[in-house]
């Protein structure tokens, strides 16, 4: 699969531009529903999810558990903050170098995702429980990250979330 070229994927799957150059395709909502807080949302979702080098998915957090699995190409690296400093886990295909091939996400932590150096691109899924719903995806705008992670200026200038996205719910995708 050396010669597995990410239009291949996108066509394959039927994966559809996010925000840039990354691509998503919300497979799968549980039909089992449930309401917390007149919230209504689904048991848990899932979705294909791929990055292309370059390509920054910025901070976020999520007010759900979010588990991250390795399916193609390379290495995804996401970047978490806990307890104020930066933590890095690597997901992908070379567990013998530790490598994960899964990597739980627990709820509300701010986390951010790149493609390894040297990926061309990383096709992840991740499946999100309680379900996930576009009005509680919560986008980390540098002057609220600076104050979580001050001594990490450069790592939060690379990964808050872009001014000109206000959230999940400004997609057209995701109008709720």
């Amino acid at each position: 699969m050396k010669n597995l070229k990410i239009d291949d994927v996108v066509r394959k799957l039927g994966l559809k531009k996010l925000w840039n150059e990354d691509y998503i395709k919300e497979d799968y909502f549980s039909d089992i529903v449930f309401s917390n807080n007149n919230i209504s949302r689904p048991l848990f979702n899932w979705a294909y999810y791929l990055i292309p080098s370059g390509c920054i998915f910025p901070l976020h957090k999520l007010l759900s558990d979010e588990s991250w699995q390795f399916c193609l190409g390379g290495a995804v690296d996401l970047h978490l903050i806990i307890d104020n400093k930066v933590k890095t886990v690597r997901i992908g295909p070379d567990i013998l170098n530790d490598d994960n091939l899964l990597y739980i996400v627990k709820k509300e932590t701010w986390f951010a995702a790149t493609p390894a150096p040297g990926s061309e691109f990383s096709l992840i899924t991740h499946c999100v429980s309680p379900g996930w719903i576009p009005a509680e995806d919560i986008p980390g705008y540098y002057e609220d990250m600076i104050q979580l992670a001050p001594e990490n200026k450069e790592f939060i200038e690379k990964f808050s979330w872009p001014k000109s996205r206000k959230s999940y719910v400004m997609h057209d995708d995701y109008k709720t």
